[in-house]
Protein backbone atom coordinates (compact mmCIF):
# COMPACT_ATOMS: atom_id res chain seq x y z
CA UNK A 1 0.00 0.00 0.00
CA UNK A 2 1.16 3.56 -0.64
CA UNK A 3 -0.13 6.99 0.27
CA UNK A 4 -2.07 7.27 -2.99
CA UNK A 5 -4.36 4.38 -2.12
CA UNK A 6 -7.90 4.98 -0.96
CA UNK A 7 -8.71 2.33 1.65
CA UNK A 8 -12.34 1.41 1.69
CA UNK A 9 -14.46 -1.38 3.16
CA UNK A 10 -17.54 -1.95 1.05
CA UNK A 11 -20.94 -2.87 2.43
CA UNK A 12 -21.25 -5.56 -0.25
CA UNK A 13 -20.10 -9.15 0.13
CA UNK A 14 -16.48 -8.48 -0.69
CA UNK A 15 -13.89 -6.35 1.04
CA UNK A 16 -11.79 -4.33 -1.36
CA UNK A 17 -9.57 -1.32 -1.78
CA UNK A 18 -10.08 1.05 -4.67
CA UNK A 19 -6.72 2.41 -5.76
CA UNK A 20 -6.07 4.91 -8.53
CA UNK A 21 -3.24 3.94 -10.87
CA UNK A 22 -0.61 6.57 -10.24
CA UNK A 23 0.59 7.87 -13.59
CA UNK A 24 2.71 10.78 -14.68
CA UNK A 25 1.59 13.22 -17.35
CA UNK A 26 3.00 11.05 -20.15
CA UNK A 27 0.83 8.07 -19.16
CA UNK A 28 -1.97 8.23 -21.70
CA UNK A 29 -5.04 6.00 -21.68
CA UNK A 30 -3.46 2.94 -23.34
CA UNK A 31 -0.36 3.14 -21.15
CA UNK A 32 -2.51 3.41 -18.02
CA UNK A 33 -4.47 0.27 -19.02
CA UNK A 34 -1.21 -1.66 -19.27
CA UNK A 35 0.01 -0.29 -15.93
CA UNK A 36 -3.23 -1.49 -14.34
CA UNK A 37 -2.89 -4.95 -15.92
CA UNK A 38 0.75 -5.26 -14.85
CA UNK A 39 -0.09 -4.33 -11.26
CA UNK A 40 -2.90 -6.88 -11.12
CA UNK A 41 -0.75 -9.63 -12.67
CA UNK A 42 2.13 -8.92 -10.31
CA UNK A 43 -0.06 -9.39 -7.24
CA UNK A 44 -2.04 -12.32 -8.74
CA UNK A 45 -5.18 -10.26 -8.18
CA UNK A 46 -8.33 -12.37 -7.74
CA UNK A 47 -10.63 -9.44 -7.00
CA UNK A 48 -10.20 -7.09 -9.94
CA UNK A 49 -12.50 -7.87 -12.92
CA UNK A 50 -11.21 -9.55 -16.07
CA UNK A 51 -12.60 -10.04 -19.54
CA UNK A 52 -12.15 -12.47 -22.44
CA UNK A 53 -10.51 -11.10 -25.58
CA UNK A 54 -9.77 -12.70 -28.93
CA UNK A 55 -6.02 -13.10 -29.52
CA UNK A 56 -6.17 -15.08 -32.76
CA UNK A 57 -8.50 -16.76 -35.20
CA UNK A 58 -9.32 -19.56 -32.75
CA UNK A 59 -7.63 -18.24 -29.61
CA UNK A 60 -8.98 -16.33 -26.65
CA UNK A 61 -7.34 -14.95 -23.55
CA UNK A 62 -8.46 -13.57 -20.20
CA UNK A 63 -7.06 -10.14 -19.27
CA UNK A 64 -7.59 -7.62 -16.51
CA UNK A 65 -9.66 -4.61 -17.54
CA UNK A 66 -10.48 -1.20 -16.06
CA UNK A 67 -13.78 -0.92 -14.24
CA UNK A 68 -16.77 0.14 -16.31
CA UNK A 69 -18.47 3.46 -15.64
CA UNK A 70 -21.29 1.63 -13.84
CA UNK A 71 -18.85 -0.32 -11.63
CA UNK A 72 -16.91 2.86 -10.84
CA UNK A 73 -20.08 4.70 -9.84
CA UNK A 74 -21.12 1.74 -7.66
CA UNK A 75 -17.74 2.08 -5.92
CA UNK A 76 -18.29 5.81 -5.45
CA UNK A 77 -21.74 5.29 -3.93
CA UNK A 78 -20.56 2.44 -1.67
CA UNK A 79 -17.61 4.59 -0.55
CA UNK A 80 -19.96 7.41 0.41
CA UNK A 81 -22.45 5.14 2.14
CA UNK A 82 -19.76 3.47 4.28
CA UNK A 83 -20.21 5.27 7.61
CA UNK A 84 -17.46 3.70 9.70
CA UNK A 85 -13.75 3.14 9.19
CA UNK A 86 -13.24 -0.60 9.64
CA UNK A 87 -9.63 -0.21 10.74
CA UNK A 88 -10.43 2.17 13.62
CA UNK A 89 -14.15 1.75 14.21
CA UNK A 90 -14.49 5.54 14.08
CA UNK A 91 -17.31 7.25 12.26
CA UNK A 92 -16.13 8.81 9.02
CA UNK A 93 -16.72 12.52 8.45
CA UNK A 94 -18.75 13.69 5.48
CA UNK A 95 -15.59 15.11 3.88
CA UNK A 96 -13.92 11.69 4.18
CA UNK A 97 -16.94 10.06 2.56
CA UNK A 98 -16.79 12.57 -0.31
CA UNK A 99 -13.14 11.89 -1.21
CA UNK A 100 -13.92 9.32 -3.91
CA UNK A 101 -17.06 11.10 -5.26
CA UNK A 102 -14.84 14.14 -5.90
CA UNK A 103 -12.08 12.16 -7.61
CA UNK A 104 -11.38 12.01 -11.34
CA UNK A 105 -12.00 8.40 -12.41
CA UNK A 106 -11.42 6.86 -15.84
CA UNK A 107 -13.27 3.77 -17.08
CA UNK A 108 -13.39 1.24 -19.94
CA UNK A 109 -16.87 2.39 -20.96
CA UNK A 110 -16.72 3.73 -24.49
CA UNK A 111 -18.77 6.32 -26.33
CA UNK A 112 -19.01 6.53 -30.11
CA UNK A 113 -19.93 9.90 -31.53
CA UNK A 114 -21.11 10.48 -35.09
CA UNK A 115 -20.06 13.65 -36.89
CA UNK A 116 -22.81 16.13 -37.84
CA UNK A 117 -25.31 14.14 -35.76
CA UNK A 118 -26.88 14.37 -32.32
CA UNK A 119 -26.76 10.57 -31.97
CA UNK A 120 -24.14 8.68 -29.96
CA UNK A 121 -23.70 5.14 -28.61
CA UNK A 122 -22.57 3.93 -25.18
CA UNK A 123 -20.49 0.72 -25.00
CA UNK A 124 -20.55 -0.50 -21.40
CA UNK A 125 -17.30 -2.47 -21.71
CA UNK A 126 -15.28 -1.47 -24.76
CA UNK A 127 -12.93 -4.25 -25.89
CA UNK A 128 -11.24 -1.80 -28.25
CA UNK A 129 -10.24 0.43 -25.35
CA UNK A 130 -9.11 -2.53 -23.24
CA UNK A 131 -6.91 -4.01 -25.99
CA UNK A 132 -5.13 -0.86 -27.19
CA UNK A 133 -1.42 -1.30 -27.82
CA UNK A 134 0.62 0.27 -25.04
CA UNK A 135 2.21 2.64 -27.56
CA UNK A 136 -1.16 3.95 -28.80
CA UNK A 137 -1.15 7.72 -28.32
CA UNK A 138 -3.79 9.01 -30.72
CA UNK A 139 -6.48 11.42 -29.57
CA UNK A 140 -9.30 8.99 -30.45
CA UNK A 141 -10.12 5.78 -32.35
CA UNK A 142 -11.76 5.79 -35.77
CA UNK A 143 -14.72 3.42 -35.81
CA UNK A 144 -17.72 2.47 -37.94
CA UNK A 145 -20.75 3.92 -36.15
CA UNK A 146 -23.38 1.80 -37.91
CA UNK A 147 -21.57 -1.47 -37.15
CA UNK A 148 -20.95 -0.63 -33.50
CA UNK A 149 -23.21 -2.30 -30.94
CA UNK A 150 -24.22 -0.06 -28.07
CA UNK A 151 -27.02 1.89 -26.43
CA UNK A 152 -27.94 4.71 -28.80
CA UNK A 153 -28.85 8.03 -27.22
CA UNK A 154 -29.53 11.53 -28.48
CA UNK A 155 -27.91 14.78 -27.35
CA UNK A 156 -31.30 16.47 -27.62
CA UNK A 157 -32.47 14.52 -24.54
CA UNK A 158 -30.78 17.14 -22.35
CA UNK A 159 -27.05 16.45 -22.46
CA UNK A 160 -24.26 19.07 -22.39
CA UNK A 161 -25.93 21.38 -19.90
CA UNK A 162 -26.63 21.69 -16.20
CA UNK A 163 -29.84 19.97 -15.11
CA UNK A 164 -31.79 19.47 -11.84
CA UNK A 165 -31.41 16.23 -9.87
CA UNK A 166 -34.50 14.47 -11.27
CA UNK A 167 -33.41 15.16 -14.86
CA UNK A 168 -29.87 14.00 -14.05
CA UNK A 169 -31.32 10.65 -12.95
CA UNK A 170 -33.10 10.33 -16.31
CA UNK A 171 -29.91 11.08 -18.25
CA UNK A 172 -27.71 8.75 -16.20
CA UNK A 173 -30.03 5.71 -16.10
CA UNK A 174 -29.34 4.43 -19.67
CA UNK A 175 -25.63 5.23 -19.31
CA UNK A 176 -25.56 3.21 -16.06
CA UNK A 177 -26.90 0.15 -17.94
CA UNK A 178 -30.51 0.85 -16.97
CA UNK A 179 -29.79 0.90 -13.22
CA UNK A 180 -32.12 3.69 -12.16
CA UNK A 181 -31.60 3.05 -8.44
CA UNK A 182 -27.86 3.58 -8.96
CA UNK A 183 -28.54 6.77 -10.93
CA UNK A 184 -30.70 8.04 -8.07
CA UNK A 185 -28.12 7.15 -5.42
CA UNK A 186 -25.29 8.78 -7.35
CA UNK A 187 -27.36 11.89 -8.11
CA UNK A 188 -28.10 12.21 -4.39
CA UNK A 189 -24.37 12.16 -3.59
CA UNK A 190 -23.75 14.79 -6.26
CA UNK A 191 -26.55 16.92 -4.79
CA UNK A 192 -24.83 16.89 -1.40
CA UNK A 193 -21.68 18.26 -3.02
CA UNK A 194 -23.73 20.90 -4.87
CA UNK A 195 -25.30 22.05 -1.59
CA UNK A 196 -21.89 22.20 0.10
CA UNK A 197 -20.57 24.34 -2.77
CA UNK A 198 -23.49 26.75 -2.44
CA UNK A 199 -22.74 28.48 -5.73
CA UNK A 200 -25.97 27.66 -7.58
CA UNK A 201 -24.23 25.37 -10.08
CA UNK A 202 -25.79 22.03 -11.06
CA UNK A 203 -24.50 18.77 -12.53
CA UNK A 204 -24.84 17.45 -16.06
CA UNK A 205 -23.74 14.76 -18.50
CA UNK A 206 -21.37 16.04 -21.17
CA UNK A 207 -20.95 14.49 -24.62
CA UNK A 208 -19.39 17.13 -26.92
CA UNK A 209 -20.71 17.00 -30.48
CA UNK A 210 -18.41 16.06 -33.38
CA UNK A 211 -18.32 18.22 -36.49
CA UNK A 212 -17.17 15.39 -38.77
CA UNK A 213 -16.02 11.77 -38.77
CA UNK A 214 -16.79 9.09 -36.19
CA UNK A 215 -14.72 8.57 -33.06
CA UNK A 216 -14.51 6.20 -30.08
CA UNK A 217 -13.52 7.75 -26.77
CA UNK A 218 -13.95 6.77 -23.11
CA UNK A 219 -16.36 7.90 -20.41
CA UNK A 220 -15.04 9.24 -17.14
CA UNK A 221 -16.06 11.12 -14.02
CA UNK A 222 -14.59 14.61 -13.78
CA UNK A 223 -15.14 17.58 -11.50
CA UNK A 224 -16.59 20.53 -13.41
CA UNK A 225 -17.06 23.71 -11.35
CA UNK A 226 -16.30 21.52 -8.29
CA UNK A 227 -19.24 19.25 -9.18
CA UNK A 228 -18.72 15.57 -10.20
CA UNK A 229 -19.95 15.14 -13.76
CA UNK A 230 -20.12 12.16 -16.12
CA UNK A 231 -18.30 13.18 -19.29
CA UNK A 232 -16.66 11.95 -22.47
CA UNK A 233 -12.89 12.12 -22.10
CA UNK A 234 -11.82 14.74 -24.67
CA UNK A 235 -8.75 12.80 -25.84
CA UNK A 236 -7.08 9.44 -25.16
CA UNK A 237 -3.54 10.85 -25.18
CA UNK A 238 -3.91 12.46 -21.76
CA UNK A 239 -3.11 11.11 -18.28
CA UNK A 240 -5.77 9.05 -16.56
CA UNK A 241 -6.48 7.16 -13.35
CA UNK A 242 -8.39 3.90 -13.02
CA UNK A 243 -9.74 2.26 -9.89
CA UNK A 244 -8.08 -1.01 -8.95
CA UNK A 245 -9.81 -3.59 -6.76
CA UNK A 246 -7.60 -5.41 -4.26
CA UNK A 247 -8.28 -7.34 -1.03
CA UNK A 248 -8.04 -5.42 2.21
CA UNK A 249 -6.30 -7.08 5.11
CA UNK A 250 -8.72 -7.39 8.00
CA UNK A 251 -7.41 -5.67 11.13
CA UNK A 252 -6.48 -7.93 14.05
CA UNK A 253 -7.97 -7.44 17.51
CA UNK A 254 -4.70 -5.80 18.61
CA UNK A 255 -4.86 -3.37 15.66
CA UNK A 256 -8.46 -2.53 16.48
Amino acid sequence: MNNNELKYDTVSNRTVTFMPCVNNESSHYAKAVHILQEQCEKEHNRMHPRTIIRTGLFKKSEVYRPLTLTESVEAVVDWFETLYDSSTGHKRTEDQRLILPRACIDTDTGVVRKGNSTKFKIISESKQLITLEESFAEKDISINYRRTDGIELDLRMGYNKQVPEDKLVDLLTPIFEGKRALAKAYSSVVSIIIKKNGNGEQAGVYVPRLTNGTALLSMYIKSLNNIPSVCVKPVLDHECSFLRVIPVKKPTEQEM
